[in-house]
């Protein structure tokens, strides 16, 4: 699954101009598309290069932009595919890295396809595999923080909590879920999902994997 995705978006990119791919994109704020592929990239060398996690900070991140600064799209994208086998092979011997990459890069895909025609929207099995990552850390970050036991529905398929003593349920759509928890959508649009119970300490300080959340004139 990463790996098609990996291709198609090489694919589309390579379609771009070099004033395309310096189309800014709002989702991630200061980073041009082509910046957004670079991250994906750099992570993936990261990881092949024995670079020890988090690799997800915005000091790490805005670094694995910053080594690629005098790159072209293209040759972010030859980078990214000549290191396929070997971050293949990586993940096949590590399960959790294998779903955070495809999560990540689930993501990313969503917010080039935001801004960009040429970019295709995640597939749904993509966004459900990046769900699979994000839920669970959800969970165990309100039951740490609030004793909450939070019951996730996304497209009817169920995830239980594992601890909290205070029920509370969310009902979206994968999409929805995922914009929401990596700090795509407003607070207003995290409220407005499918909440049965009162969801106030979640959304005030649990709810986002990366925050914070957008601006209202961002949405």
């Amino acid at each position: 699954m990463y790996a098609a995705a990996r291709d198609q978006l090489c694919a589309e990119m390579r379609s771009l101009s070099a004033d395309a791919a310096a189309t800014m994109i709002p989702s991630c704020p200061g980073w041009s598309a082509k910046d957004v592929v670079a991250h994906v990239a750099g992570l993936v060398a990261d990881l092949l290069a024995g670079v020890q996690p988090p690799l997800g900070t915005d000091e790490m991140t805005a670094r694995q932009v910053s080594e690629r600064i005098d790159m072209t799209h293209l040759e972010v994208c030859d980078e990214w595919q000549q290191n396929g086998p070997g971050i293949a092979a990586f993940m096949a011997e590590r399960e959790l890295y294998a779903l955070g990459l495809t999560a990540d890069l689930a993501v990313h895909v969503h917010d080039l396809a935001e801004v960009l025609e040429s970019v295709t929207e995640p597939p749904t099995e993509a966004m459900l595999a990046a769900c699979q990552r994000y839920v669970p850390l959800l969970q165990e970050r309100v039951a740490e923080r609030l004793d909450t036991a939070l019951t996730v529905t996304l497209d009817g398929q169920d995830w239980a909590p594992a601890a909290g003593s205070t029920p509370l349920t969310l009902e979206a759509t994968p999409t929805d879920f995922l914009r929401t928890v990596t700090g795509r959508r407003t607070r207003a649009q995290a409220e407005a999902l499918g909440w049965s119970g009162d969801a106030t300490a979640v959304l005030d300080g649990a709810l986002l994997q990366y925050g914070p959340y957008r601006d209202d004139s961002a949405s």
